[in-house]
This record gives C-alpha cells, structure tokens and sequence, in this order.
C-alpha cells in the first residue's frame, strides 16, 4: 500500500483573518478606541487636562485669559472678513480686556437681508469652524509650527491695519510676535503640544462663548451699547435669539467632532497599526491542516 499526504487550507483560519480583515476595517474609519487616543492623541489629552486644572485653580484663568483674546481676534475677524465676501468694507477691529471685541464695516445699500445674516453668524459660526480645522492638524508634524508662524502674522497684520483702540494694540501685537517666535523656535515635541492648546481653547471658547446669548440682549462694548449677534439676527430674519444661540451651539458642536474624529478618518497610523494587528492574524492562521490517506 501506498500512503499520500494532503495539505488543505485551514478554513477556520481563513475565517479568522476575514474577520480581523474586517475588523481593522471598521476600526480605520469608524469611532477611535480608547488605546489608539492614548497612544496618538497625547497632544490634545494633555491641552484638555491643562485647561481643566487651569479653569480650576486660583489664577488659572489669567494664564488661560491670552487664548480668551485670540478667539475674540477671531470672532471679530470673521465678521470683517464675511463683510468683504459680501463686497463690503472693514472700518475698524477693536478688542477689549474684558474679552470682547467689535468689528465696524461697512455694506452695499444693495445687500440683502440673507448676506447680513452671514455676516452676522460668522463671528460665533467662523470661531467654531475654524477651530475645528485647527484640531484636525493637531496631530501633523508640520502644521503646528506653520499654524503658529501664520497664525502670528495674519494678527500683526490685522492689527496694523484694522485695529483702532490702545487695548488691542498693546495685547495684539505682543501676540503675533510670539506666536511667530514659538512658531520658529520651539522644540517640535513642544510646538505639537502648545499648538494643541490653542487650537483646544479655540474650540472651547466657541461653545461656551454662546451661552451668553442665552442671557442678554445687549452688552457695552467699547463705551457703546451694542446688541448680541442672536439679537441682531432675529431683526434680519426673526425666531428667537435663542433660536440663533442653539443653531450656532450645534454649529460649535459638530465642528468639535469633526476636527476630533476626521484625524482618524485620514491618518495612516491608527490604520498602521490595525492592519500590522490582521498581519499578524494572517501568519498566525497560515498553517495547512495535514492528513493523510493509505492506499492499499
């Protein structure tokens, strides 16, 4: 008799590293696990855990008051910069130490009720977008310091040739010059974790920002009595200012997670690290069942 052997696939291992295959998939573009935000998300857990002990602590908030004023900076700008969109013109962009801010322009008799409107949201709406676009670079090697360095001339620029009151200067321009420095200078470990910051206190401040909405009608600002931009925008179109306050809160929101999960989407490492994962899978299951057949 004879005696002949057979090598045939492993068909649970085959079932195995289709699964894991899969598995890695939905990982690559669903939600995050908690390991992948502790192993790769260091910068923006560590910006949270300082902005919760800052918000805490006696004195915290002067270290936080900087990033107050730059997300004002931005505020602001988005409505001079929606203005000129609109074909307008910006006469003035004035930041105050209690935080807020005021930007003057200028529109065409010939704007309709719906380009004010923009105009209008941009300041809460631009904050909140921007922001998320800032998170969604959080975790590049290069965008941080290049972020930063930007970042830092667009203020310097914005305050030569908008800002008209002595506050702004004074805190606008110390503002840009060091954000360029940090931009320029600071080891890369370090300008990864301080662009975090910024870009996680911008994010905060758009949500929170809104809730004063809720509250007032109007402020003074810059000596003059000026209306809420929930207030303004139920002259232009009507519904409530709370009305605005929530459409712009979920605006906030939804600009949050998108900057927080679109890093998972398009970055290759938490993939990396899943598919390596099924790889692994895959040699672990590449094994052939033997046996064997006598022939007599």
């Amino acid at each position: 008799g004879a005696t002949e052997n057979y090598n045939l696939p492993n068909t649970q291992g085959s079932s195995q590293q289709q699964q894991s295959r899969n598995q890695a998939s939905r990982k690559c573009c669903g939600c995050p696990t908690c390991s992948e935000i502790f192993n790769y998300d260091g910068r923006l857990l560590r910006a949270i855990i300082l902005i919760v002990i800052l918000s805490n602590v006696p004195f915290g908030n002067f270290i936080l008051y900087p990033f107050t004023l730059f997300s004002t900076w931005i505020h602001e700008m988005c409505h001079g910069m929606s203005a000129l969109m609109m074909g307008g013109k910006i006469i003035s962009l004035n930041v105050y130490s209690n935080g807020s801010g005021l930007a003057k322009y200028q529109i065409l008799n010939t704007t309709s009720k719906y380009q004010l409107a923009f105009i209008t949201s941009a300041g809460y709406c631009g904050t909140a977008v921007i922001g998320g676009i800032m998170l969604l670079f959080r975790r590049s090697k290069r965008a941080p310091r290049i972020g930063l360095c930007l970042i830092g001339i667009l203020i310097l620029t914005s305050t030569a040739l908008l800002v008209r009151n002595t506050f702004g200067f004074s805190t606008l321009i110390p503002m840009g010059v060091l954000l360029i420095a940090l931009g320029w200078k600071l080891p890369q470990s370090v300008v990864g974790d301080f662009y975090a910051l910024l870009a996680a206190t911008c994010c905060l401040n758009a949500i929170l920002s809104v809730q004063v909405l809720y509250a007032i009608k109007s402020q003074e600002i810059g000596g003059q009595k000026v209306q809420s931009d929930a207030t303004a925008m139920v002259d232009i179109i009507g519904f409530t200012s709370w009305f605005w306050a929530t459409i712009w809160l979920g605006i906030a929101i939804a600009s949050n997670v998108i900057g927080f999960m679109g890093v998972y989407c398009c970055d290759s490492r938490p993939r990396a690290l899943n598919m390596s994962q099924a790889a692994e899978v895959d040699d672990e299951n590449a094994d052939l069942t033997s046996f064997s057949i006598e022939i007599s």
